[in-house]
């Protein structure tokens, strides 16, 4: 301490003899984030904007390695009041981005998330940001000088007997709120690390909770969980080698059957021992598995109807047989199962199949299907 106290002093002392100009413009910065990961799954590269001074419109120009494969362009959480113009083409590289609006905006954080397939060979693909003089304004259209950092995805190759943090693979029914494990294995003693965690657009993330592992760590989490991608830390005093669940993130999942990609990044230096030491660590991607929920075959007589979802055994299957009249003849309830088998009433010209959440409440589950007898 004593050590970066001096080093403070003599710097200051320096600009104050030499009297060295500070600009205030110098203290935007855009980067584009430095990704260290051996998944070779979607990558998602955000760029972020910080000491935003207020800005109208920007137009910057994004180029990335040849060998990375751009799939999409998403729009950030910072300059929500700037609208947001992408290049045509997404295989035009470089790619160009203009803000523009019609008041200053100075909000600070990811303001664009660009998502590459990355080749499988490992080694480091350079996406590298640049705009010219003019084309950062502030709300009265005058150019603001703006400090820019390029950025990388590294892939490395995965080596044995290192500590991985991974994410758990689970599956799900469409729209429900889903649990996932990032957990860690190997741990050789962490004392610090800060988490990069990128996930498919069509999930939203719910909440984060600690997991049994790196306790005696403080986590803190992404102030606005409508980021991607969310930022987690994790800092203490001594190291933790404790393994399992270091976090557990809650998502709610879409109504479309598919496979959703979550994936974790770190940059380097990032994860560090007990001596503050930079630890290398392998990484690995998970995914939600959204199943088509499985539909109940009710069986009549030969005649065939689906409906609901077989999955929740509380519920209940009603088997209403009416004749010609529409005067009901009979009732009969089942359990859920995948395959109901019935006899129809002999005096029925039709049957209605529903399905309630219980015999007592009676509400229903889907639609009504009509089965015609005759």
């Amino acid at each position: 301490m004593k050590k970066y106290s001096f080093l403070f002093f003599v710097i200051m002392s320096f600009l104050c003899v030499f009297q060295i100009p500070i600009s205030a413009s110098a203290e935007t910065k855009i980067s584009v984030d430095q990704i260290v990961t051996e998944s070779t799954d979607l990558i998602s590269v955000p760029i972020r904007i910080e000491g935003n001074t207020g800005m109208c419109g920007a137009a910057l120009s994004i180029k990335y390695d040849k060998n990375l494969i751009l799939t999409s362009i998403e729009k950030g959480e910072a300059l929500p009041s700037l609208t947001l113009t992408k290049s045509a083409e997404l295989s035009s590289n470089p790619q160009k981005l203009v803000w523009d609006g019609i008041d200053s905006d100075s909000t600070n954080g990811v303001i664009a998330k660009m998502y590459f397939k990355v080749p499988e060979k490992c080694g480091t693909y350079n996406v590298e940001i640049s705009y010219e003089q003019g084309d950062i304004v502030d709300g009265n259209l005058q150019a603001i000088d703006v400090n820019v950092q390029n950025g990388y995805i590294m892939i490395e190759e995965k080596e044995e007997n290192l500590a991985e943090i991974s994410v758990g693979n689970v599956k799900a029914k469409i729209g429900i709120e889903i649990k996932v494990p990032i957990n860690i294995s190997d741990n050789p003693g962490i004392c610090g690390a800060a988490l990069s965690v990128s996930y498919d657009k069509s999930l939203k993330l719910s909440g984060i909770s600690y997991g049994e592992a790196l306790t005696s760590l403080t986590m803190t989490r992404p102030g606005n969980l409508l980021s991607n991608p969310i930022k987690i830390i994790w800092d203490g005093l001594e190291a933790d080698n404790t393994n399992g669940s270091i976090a557990i993130l809650s998502f709610i999942t879409p109504n479309e059957a598919g496979q959703y990609n979550i994936s974790v990044a770190y940059e380097q230096g990032d994860i560090v021992d007990g001596n503050l030491d930079p630890i290398k660590i392998n990484t690995k991607s998970g995914t939600i598995a959204v199943e088509e929920p499985q539909k109940i075959n009710v069986n009549i007589s030969g005649k065939q109807v689906l409906i609901g979802d077989s999955s929740n055994s509380d519920q209940k299957v009603i088997i209403s047989y009416f004749d010609d009249q529409g005067l009901l003849k009979s009732i009969k309830t089942y359990p859920v199962a995948d395959e109901i088998q019935d006899e129809a009433n002999q005096d029925a010209s039709f049957a209605k199949v529903m399905l309630w959440n219980s015999l007592t409440k009676m509400r229903p589950m889907c639609t009504t299907e009509t089965v015609n007898l005759r």
